[in-house]
Protein backbone atom coordinates (compact mmCIF):
# COMPACT_ATOMS: atom_id res chain seq x y z
CA UNK A 1 0.00 0.00 0.00
CA UNK A 2 1.04 3.47 -0.87
CA UNK A 3 0.77 6.60 1.56
CA UNK A 4 -2.33 8.44 0.30
CA UNK A 5 -0.41 11.71 0.79
CA UNK A 6 1.65 10.79 -1.48
CA UNK A 7 1.65 13.56 -4.93
CA UNK A 8 -0.96 11.73 -7.19
CA UNK A 9 -1.72 13.20 -11.01
CA UNK A 10 -4.80 11.49 -12.78
CA UNK A 11 -4.75 12.24 -16.46
CA UNK A 12 -8.32 12.33 -17.48
CA UNK A 13 -8.41 10.89 -20.86
CA UNK A 14 -11.94 11.90 -22.37
CA UNK A 15 -14.53 9.19 -22.20
CA UNK A 16 -12.72 6.94 -19.94
CA UNK A 17 -14.92 7.12 -16.89
CA UNK A 18 -12.67 10.32 -15.62
CA UNK A 19 -15.49 12.28 -14.33
CA UNK A 20 -16.76 9.81 -11.88
CA UNK A 21 -13.43 8.59 -11.01
CA UNK A 22 -12.25 12.35 -10.13
CA UNK A 23 -15.81 12.82 -8.31
CA UNK A 24 -14.33 9.71 -6.28
CA UNK A 25 -11.20 11.33 -5.68
CA UNK A 26 -11.83 14.71 -4.11
CA UNK A 27 -14.32 13.19 -1.87
CA UNK A 28 -11.97 10.73 -0.23
CA UNK A 29 -10.82 12.15 3.19
CA UNK A 30 -7.34 12.06 3.02
CA UNK A 31 -7.79 14.67 -0.57
CA UNK A 32 -10.09 17.09 0.48
CA UNK A 33 -9.40 20.63 -0.07
CA UNK A 34 -6.13 19.10 -1.40
CA UNK A 35 -6.81 18.62 -4.96
CA UNK A 36 -7.08 20.91 -8.35
CA UNK A 37 -8.54 20.53 -11.60
CA UNK A 38 -7.19 22.14 -14.86
CA UNK A 39 -9.96 23.42 -17.08
CA UNK A 40 -7.80 26.41 -18.78
CA UNK A 41 -10.03 28.61 -16.50
CA UNK A 42 -8.54 31.11 -13.34
CA UNK A 43 -10.28 31.44 -10.55
CA UNK A 44 -11.12 35.02 -11.66
CA UNK A 45 -12.99 33.61 -14.76
CA UNK A 46 -10.02 34.58 -17.17
CA UNK A 47 -8.19 31.72 -19.25
CA UNK A 48 -5.09 30.28 -17.08
CA UNK A 49 -2.22 28.52 -19.19
CA UNK A 50 -1.06 24.83 -17.58
CA UNK A 51 1.91 26.54 -16.32
CA UNK A 52 0.08 29.21 -14.54
CA UNK A 53 -2.25 26.20 -12.90
CA UNK A 54 0.86 24.65 -11.90
CA UNK A 55 2.32 27.71 -10.30
CA UNK A 56 -0.90 27.83 -8.56
CA UNK A 57 -1.72 24.58 -7.59
CA UNK A 58 2.09 22.82 -7.43
CA UNK A 59 1.42 22.35 -3.20
CA UNK A 60 -1.74 20.08 -4.27
CA UNK A 61 -1.78 16.87 -2.79
CA UNK A 62 -4.10 15.34 -6.28
CA UNK A 63 -3.64 17.24 -9.96
CA UNK A 64 -5.91 16.09 -12.60
CA UNK A 65 -7.86 16.96 -16.10
CA UNK A 66 -7.74 16.49 -19.21
CA UNK A 67 -3.67 16.54 -19.09
CA UNK A 68 -1.52 14.57 -21.29
CA UNK A 69 1.34 12.35 -19.04
CA UNK A 70 3.95 13.95 -20.64
CA UNK A 71 3.12 17.69 -19.41
CA UNK A 72 2.80 15.93 -16.11
CA UNK A 73 5.97 14.27 -15.63
CA UNK A 74 8.43 16.67 -16.89
CA UNK A 75 7.43 18.52 -13.48
CA UNK A 76 6.49 15.75 -11.41
CA UNK A 77 8.35 12.76 -11.69
CA UNK A 78 7.77 11.23 -8.55
CA UNK A 79 4.52 11.57 -8.54
CA UNK A 80 1.93 8.24 -8.28
CA UNK A 81 0.56 8.34 -11.92
CA UNK A 82 -3.04 7.26 -12.12
CA UNK A 83 -5.24 6.78 -15.65
CA UNK A 84 -8.46 4.99 -16.79
CA UNK A 85 -8.64 3.03 -20.02
CA UNK A 86 -11.54 1.90 -22.02
CA UNK A 87 -12.01 -0.23 -24.88
CA UNK A 88 -11.05 2.08 -27.71
CA UNK A 89 -14.17 1.59 -29.69
CA UNK A 90 -16.58 2.44 -27.89
CA UNK A 91 -14.62 5.52 -26.33
CA UNK A 92 -14.63 7.03 -29.86
CA UNK A 93 -18.58 6.51 -29.77
CA UNK A 94 -18.92 8.09 -26.63
CA UNK A 95 -16.74 10.80 -27.77
CA UNK A 96 -19.19 11.24 -30.62
CA UNK A 97 -22.09 10.82 -27.93
CA UNK A 98 -21.00 13.57 -25.80
CA UNK A 99 -19.72 15.88 -29.02
CA UNK A 100 -22.85 15.20 -30.77
CA UNK A 101 -25.22 16.53 -27.69
CA UNK A 102 -25.70 20.65 -27.46
CA UNK A 103 -26.40 20.21 -23.86
CA UNK A 104 -22.56 19.04 -23.51
CA UNK A 105 -21.43 22.06 -25.14
CA UNK A 106 -22.55 25.43 -24.14
CA UNK A 107 -21.03 28.97 -22.85
CA UNK A 108 -20.68 28.21 -19.36
CA UNK A 109 -18.49 25.20 -20.03
CA UNK A 110 -14.72 25.26 -19.64
CA UNK A 111 -14.03 22.84 -22.81
CA UNK A 112 -16.03 25.73 -24.73
CA UNK A 113 -14.33 28.47 -22.77
CA UNK A 114 -11.09 27.98 -23.69
CA UNK A 115 -11.94 26.76 -27.12
CA UNK A 116 -10.86 28.28 -30.82
CA UNK A 117 -12.95 28.63 -33.50
CA UNK A 118 -11.77 25.88 -35.76
CA UNK A 119 -12.66 23.51 -32.33
CA UNK A 120 -16.11 25.39 -31.93
CA UNK A 121 -16.90 24.39 -35.79
CA UNK A 122 -15.71 21.06 -35.38
CA UNK A 123 -18.68 20.28 -32.70
CA UNK A 124 -21.17 22.46 -34.50
CA UNK A 125 -20.63 19.56 -36.98
CA UNK A 126 -20.43 16.87 -34.55
CA UNK A 127 -23.64 17.58 -33.32
CA UNK A 128 -25.45 17.89 -36.82
CA UNK A 129 -23.54 14.39 -37.68
CA UNK A 130 -24.27 11.58 -37.88
CA UNK A 131 -22.01 8.84 -36.24
CA UNK A 132 -21.09 7.66 -40.33
CA UNK A 133 -20.15 10.78 -41.04
CA UNK A 134 -18.55 11.48 -37.64
CA UNK A 135 -16.09 8.62 -38.39
CA UNK A 136 -15.42 9.63 -41.83
CA UNK A 137 -14.70 13.31 -41.42
CA UNK A 138 -11.30 15.04 -43.04
CA UNK A 139 -11.60 17.58 -39.99
CA UNK A 140 -8.32 17.53 -38.79
CA UNK A 141 -9.91 18.90 -35.40
CA UNK A 142 -11.77 15.62 -34.92
CA UNK A 143 -9.45 13.35 -36.17
CA UNK A 144 -6.87 14.88 -33.58
CA UNK A 145 -9.08 15.21 -30.66
CA UNK A 146 -11.63 12.42 -30.74
CA UNK A 147 -10.65 9.47 -33.80
CA UNK A 148 -6.77 8.79 -34.04
CA UNK A 149 -5.83 7.03 -30.97
CA UNK A 150 -6.56 9.47 -28.20
CA UNK A 151 -5.38 7.23 -25.42
CA UNK A 152 -2.04 6.62 -27.03
CA UNK A 153 -1.43 10.16 -28.06
CA UNK A 154 -2.38 11.64 -23.97
CA UNK A 155 -0.03 8.45 -22.45
CA UNK A 156 2.86 8.49 -25.25
CA UNK A 157 6.13 10.69 -24.30
CA UNK A 158 7.65 10.67 -28.08
CA UNK A 159 7.14 9.73 -31.11
CA UNK A 160 7.43 10.52 -34.87
CA UNK A 161 4.96 7.89 -35.62
CA UNK A 162 1.86 6.26 -34.29
CA UNK A 163 4.09 3.00 -34.12
CA UNK A 164 6.40 4.94 -31.84
CA UNK A 165 3.87 6.66 -29.63
CA UNK A 166 2.29 2.97 -28.96
CA UNK A 167 5.98 1.76 -27.78
CA UNK A 168 6.54 5.10 -25.70
CA UNK A 169 2.73 4.39 -24.06
CA UNK A 170 3.29 1.16 -22.96
CA UNK A 171 6.69 2.23 -21.47
CA UNK A 172 4.76 5.34 -19.63
CA UNK A 173 1.55 2.80 -18.51
CA UNK A 174 4.57 0.28 -17.23
CA UNK A 175 4.99 3.20 -14.41
CA UNK A 176 1.81 4.34 -13.45
CA UNK A 177 0.81 3.38 -9.98
CA UNK A 178 -2.51 3.06 -10.86
CA UNK A 179 -4.39 1.83 -13.76
CA UNK A 180 -8.06 1.46 -13.87
CA UNK A 181 -10.50 0.26 -17.46
CA UNK A 182 -14.10 1.37 -17.32
CA UNK A 183 -15.23 -1.71 -18.29
CA UNK A 184 -14.18 -3.12 -14.68
CA UNK A 185 -14.67 0.05 -12.85
CA UNK A 186 -16.73 -0.90 -9.53
CA UNK A 187 -13.10 -3.53 -9.45
CA UNK A 188 -11.05 -0.68 -10.82
CA UNK A 189 -11.73 1.60 -7.76
CA UNK A 190 -11.38 -1.65 -5.47
CA UNK A 191 -7.62 -1.52 -6.74
CA UNK A 192 -7.68 2.06 -6.22
CA UNK A 193 -8.50 1.61 -2.41
CA UNK A 194 -6.40 -0.92 -2.05
CA UNK A 195 -3.07 0.61 -3.35
CA UNK A 196 -3.83 3.73 -1.44
CA UNK A 197 -5.16 2.15 1.68
CA UNK A 198 -8.53 4.35 1.07
CA UNK A 199 -11.28 3.28 3.30
CA UNK A 200 -14.27 5.49 1.56
CA UNK A 201 -16.30 2.81 -0.49
CA UNK A 202 -17.27 4.20 -4.05
CA UNK A 203 -20.82 4.07 -3.76
CA UNK A 204 -21.07 7.26 -1.66
CA UNK A 205 -19.84 8.86 -4.40
CA UNK A 206 -21.69 7.55 -7.57
CA UNK A 207 -23.74 10.72 -8.50
CA UNK A 208 -20.49 11.65 -10.31
CA UNK A 209 -20.92 9.08 -12.89
CA UNK A 210 -21.33 9.68 -16.42
CA UNK A 211 -20.43 7.10 -18.47
CA UNK A 212 -22.54 6.54 -21.56
CA UNK A 213 -23.21 2.58 -22.13
CA UNK A 214 -21.97 1.95 -25.29
CA UNK A 215 -23.63 -1.67 -26.98
CA UNK A 216 -21.47 -2.08 -29.83
CA UNK A 217 -24.09 -4.57 -31.00
CA UNK A 218 -25.95 -1.77 -32.34
CA UNK A 219 -24.01 -0.35 -34.08
CA UNK A 220 -23.10 -1.83 -38.22
CA UNK A 221 -20.20 -3.71 -38.96
CA UNK A 222 -18.49 -1.43 -41.31
CA UNK A 223 -18.69 1.20 -38.80
CA UNK A 224 -16.96 -1.02 -36.55
CA UNK A 225 -14.45 -1.89 -38.78
CA UNK A 226 -14.02 1.86 -39.81
CA UNK A 227 -13.77 2.97 -35.94
CA UNK A 228 -11.23 -0.24 -36.04
CA UNK A 229 -8.89 1.30 -38.42
CA UNK A 230 -8.92 4.97 -36.80
CA UNK A 231 -7.91 2.93 -33.39
CA UNK A 232 -5.66 0.32 -33.94
CA UNK A 233 -2.85 1.53 -32.11
CA UNK A 234 -5.03 2.44 -29.12
CA UNK A 235 -6.54 -1.47 -29.35
CA UNK A 236 -3.30 -2.53 -28.94
CA UNK A 237 -2.34 -0.40 -25.88
CA UNK A 238 -5.47 -1.27 -24.32
CA UNK A 239 -5.02 -5.11 -24.47
CA UNK A 240 -1.04 -3.79 -23.02
CA UNK A 241 -3.23 -2.18 -20.18
CA UNK A 242 -5.28 -5.02 -19.36
CA UNK A 243 -2.51 -7.01 -18.66
CA UNK A 244 -0.88 -4.60 -16.41
CA UNK A 245 -4.50 -4.26 -14.84
CA UNK A 246 -4.82 -8.48 -14.14
CA UNK A 247 -1.39 -7.89 -12.33
CA UNK A 248 -2.59 -5.12 -10.27
CA UNK A 249 -5.27 -7.33 -9.44
CA UNK A 250 -3.18 -10.34 -8.78
CA UNK A 251 -0.26 -7.94 -6.66
CA UNK A 252 -3.46 -6.91 -4.55
CA UNK A 253 -5.38 -9.88 -4.50
CA UNK A 254 -8.63 -7.52 -5.37
CA UNK A 255 -11.02 -10.78 -6.99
Amino acid sequence: MLNPIKKQCFVHIPKCSGTAFEGYLVNCGTLIDKHACYTGIGPDGSIETFNNFIKRCANKHLLYGHVAYRDFIQLFPDAAYMVFLRDPIKRTISQFKSWHNPSNWNVDDPHYQTSDQELRDAIKFAQKATLKEFITTNNQIILNNALCNVQTSMLSLSGNNWSERLTSAKTSLNKFTFIGLTEDFKQSINLYRAIFNINEEYDRFNIYERRSNIDIGCVDQQTIEKISDLVAYDVQLYEHAKVLYSDLKLKYRIK
